[in-house]
């Protein structure tokens, strides 16, 4: 993001973990805000790269912890380039001794929320899940003066690393019309009973209870009921069903005679008909 409020550029240290960089030079500095008051860190300096379409440019970054955005542009990069925000047309000028490029302007930038504490959604990060193989359970996170925790498991039997800053996940705000249920609700898990009850076939139901009656305990009986009522389709024997499978339903004994074959003895009047 061009800002021409900032007099330095800033990168977020996340968004640049996520990049190949030079190294950092770690010399920590203070910079204050433009309310004049409100003072933030910088860990250290490096040089970034940045290609506007087919021009490469590079500035003198400081990398912060947190930042309202990825990037900021500030006027120290505007200036080394010449850059040009013609709002009028909507457009990102820049200029270098040997070539010029054109940007269109973002018609809407998302506004970045920041919560100091409640309840997120939270999606675990695909490379976690995917190509590390652990496993994070959490669907919906709590969290408290910026904090959270987070637990994540590793099935394997191989050592997994993370790294210090790595992204395991992102949650996202609530949304009001969102519905969020747990599979132990009640109230679903009756409605679903139901509908499988209806969709019942008389044979069906006759098959399930002649295969559950001879189950004592009622608790054990009911569980049985309602699994068996899940997958009632396969204890309705009224409709006949063929599976269809390319490989034909045959064994192959070759040209030796089936081991079942043996030669019984005939009467002489059995043999002449024979021939």
């Amino acid at each position: 993001m061009f800002d021409t409020g900032s007099t330095k550029s800033f990168i977020n240290k996340t968004a640049l973990a996520r990049t190949k960089h030079l190294p950092i030079d770690k010399n920590k500095q203070q910079y204050v805000m433009a309310d004049g008051y409100t003072k933030f860190e910088v860990n250290g300096t490096m040089k970034l790269f940045i290609e506007l379409h087919h021009i490469k440019t590079n500035i003198i970054v400081g990398v912060v912890n947190s930042l309202c955005v990825d990037c900021i542009l500030g006027m120290d990069y505007l200036n080394k380039y010449k850059i040009n925000l013609n709002n009028k047309h909507k457009q990102v000028q820049v200029y270098t001794p040997t070539d010029t490029a054109t940007l269109p302007m973002e018609n809407h930038v998302p506004k970045t929320r920041t919560f100091f504490s409640g309840q997120l959604l939270f999606s675990p990060a695909y490379r976690l899940l995917k190509i590390q193989g652990l496993m994070i359970t959490h669907s919906l996170i709590c969290f408290q003066n910026y904090e959270t925790w987070i637990s994540i498991y590793n099935p394997t039997y191989k050592p997994c690393y993370l790294y210090e800053d790595a992204i395991v996940g992102v949650a996202t705000s609530l949304d009001s019309s969102m519905n969020i249920s747990t599979i132990l609700n009640l109230n679903i898990k009756e409605k679903n009973d139901d509908d499988h009850t209806h969709s019942l076939t008389n044979n069906s139901e006759h098959n399930i209870h002649t295969l559950s009656q001879h189950i004592q305990d009622p608790q054990q009986l009911n569980d049985l009921i309602i699994i068996l009522k899940d997958n009632h389709p396969l204890f309705d024997t009224s409709i006949i069903t063929i599976a269809e499978t390319s490989t034909p339903h045959i064994i192959c004994t070759g040209d030796n005679p089936p081991t079942t074959s043996r030669p019984y003895p005939q009467t002489i009047e059995k043999q002449n008909v024979t021939v």
